[in-house]
């Protein structure tokens, strides 16, 4: 049933295309009282992680940041997206996105459906995506990186060495504390019509709220203040 899923992103890929292209980040709310440093999380992707034609509010980053404060954690979570993005172009913009980063922030990274649509070479995903963890470690920041299923259209043999690189990555730092992995994005909310947009792909409100509720046990390993 999962690959049913996968070939409709072939089919409305070009959903993918139609978001706009910028970089927001979450509105700022008001934070619970305290003299605790806030904590930021930096949320980095592609349409997925924007919150594709919905109200900034209603995405993955936002409706994070909103749930861990009302859980009184302090934490600012900043929505950097790209829509139709790839890890090729992640890879050039993220010294930007993470320009103020600081030791010990939090990134969340969720980079792959696109690569896979296209098609992209994989020893070329290989390099950028090591491109883009290294430029993570060299600011000392933990990291979550969450995987991706990519289309039926693809061979076979693709669609496991594109996975073995998510895979081999994990398994390479499953003993690093600064790291954890995420093995679907979309668990939970992918193949459910009542949990996705007309498009197939991009989840609703209440779609977002399930992918929050299956990072949100990981996030609270790296906060250290409430």
């Amino acid at each position: 049933m999962k690959w049913i899923y996968v070939s409709i992103i072939a089919i409305f890929s070009t959903f993918f295309l139609a978001g706009c292209s910028q970089v927001d980040p979450v509105p700022e709310q008001e934070s619970p009282e305290g003299n605790l440093p806030i904590q930021t999380i930096h949320a980095l992707g592609d349409s997925l992680t924007a919150g594709y034609q919905l109200p900034l509010q209603d995405s993955y980053p936002h409706q994070l940041e909103k749930k861990l404060k009302d859980e009184g954690y302090r934490v600012k979570v900043l929505n950097g997206w790209i829509s139709w993005d790839t890890s090729e172009g992640l890879a050039k913009r993220v010294d930007r996105q993470l320009a103020d980063a600081k030791k010990g922030d939090l990134a969340i990274l969720v980079i792959w459906a696109n690569d896979g649509l296209r098609g992209l070479p994989l020893d070329q995903l290989h390099d950028n995506f090591q491109e883009i963890i290294g430029k993570i470690k060299e600011k000392e920041l933990n990291l979550i990186v969450w995987g991706m299923q990519i289309p039926t259209n693809n061979s076979p043999q693709y669609r496991a060495e594109f996975k073995s690189i998510y895979d081999d990555f994990c398994q390479e730092n499953e003993w690093n504390n600064a790291v954890s992995c995420l093995d679907f994005f979309l668990d939970g909310v992918a193949w459910n019509p009542w949990l996705n947009l007309p498009d197939g792909i991009h989840p609703t409100k209440e779609g977002y709220a399930i992918i929050v509720e299956n990072l949100l046990p990981l996030v609270k390993n790296f906060l250290t203040t409430k």
